[in-house]
């Protein structure tokens, strides 16, 4: 397939000028300059410190992991969290599983020098929103099985265990999408059958007429769900006009059929758009902080 590069919206960066000690741009892998992440750390306290693995949204082919997106989990520095913020090759460059190849980079990475990054490799949680929401969600359901593992790219045969894992309005399955915005009255770009849409990049296809249902079912996050499943906190918003609130329905009524029902926590936010300033309140912060400490620390 023909590779496409999108000019990238201007998106500010992310205001981290509360946080002391950070790192940027360290390399995890060596295959794409895109395999580096940032390091945030608490202004407080001793390592070794629990994890919070990010990655950001822009459907999988646009946004850094600088930039704004990753605000909200900032705040959690002030929490005694620890804070990784990860690139990964996105759809321009290489079409799925690559980015899940990157993110069990990342995650093995982190845990191999977690002694000199002082990191707890026993307390790791993995985040994300939007596509990055996808890939937190498909990393916590197959970390145990490591099947988007690549050698390639390094991290051994280390655990790529997480003990949480918090999804913002992640899209799960790439079938019912486009059917579920529908039929809630919306419609989008983002699941269109547009030549070159995300989908057909994100599969590595010229249409979305080329995408099959082996496909379809390999990136279905749903198709991976155990009883391993770590405990997940989902949020979406119910006017979102994006990514239907219907994905986050299924992703947790599925975690609760495979583990229990307190495995899967679920917030619906009535209000909320897809990416809305709604998930950045101070309440809503806490929510995700508290979830974070009853299933890390």
């Amino acid at each position: 397939m023909k590779k496409y590069y999108v000019p990238l919206p201007v998106r500010p960066d992310a205001d981290s000028s509360f946080i002391d000690r950070k790192v940027y741009d360290i390399p995890y892998a060596s295959v794409s300059p895109a395999q580096k992440l940032d390091l945030y750390y608490p202004n407080e306290g001793d390592g070794p410190f629990p994890t919070i693995v990010y990655f950001h949204g822009g459907g999988f082919f646009m946004r850094d992991k600088k930039d704004d997106q990753v605000q909200g989990f900032l705040y959690a520095t002030r929490n005694g969290y620890a804070v990784a913020s990860c690139n990964f090759r996105l759809t321009g460059e290489a079409p799925f599983p690559a980015m899940m190849n990157d993110a069990c980079a990342a995650v093995a990475y982190l845990k191999n020098h977690a002694a000199e990054l002082e990191l707890d490799p026993d307390r790791f949680a993995v985040a994300g929103q939007s596509s990055g929401g996808y890939m937190a969600t498909m990393f916590a359901a197959t970390c145990h099985s490591r099947v988007f593992v690549d050698p390639a790219l390094g991290g051994g045969d280390v655990s790529l265990a997480v003990k949480a894992c918090v999804d913002w309005f992640g899209k799960i399955d790439f079938s019912t999408c486009a059917v579920q915005l529908e039929k809630n009255g919306r419609g989008s770009h983002e699941c269109s059958n547009a030549p070159r849409s995300r989908n057909a990049m994100f599969f590595g296809v010229e249409t979305e007429a080329d995408i099959t249902p082996e496909m379809l079912e390999k990136s279905c996050v749903l198709s991976y769900i155990t009883d391993k499943m770590p405990p997940t906190l989902a949020q979406h918003g119910y006017i979102d006009h994006l990514v239907p609130v219907q994905q986050s329905e299924e992703l947790v009524d599925k975690i609760r059929d495979m583990t229990s029902f307190e495995n899967a926590r679920f917030d619906i936010i009535a209000d909320a758009d897809h990416d809305d300033p709604l998930f950045l309140t101070d309440e809503n912060i806490a929510r995700v902080v508290r979830f974070l400490d009853e299933t890390v620390k």
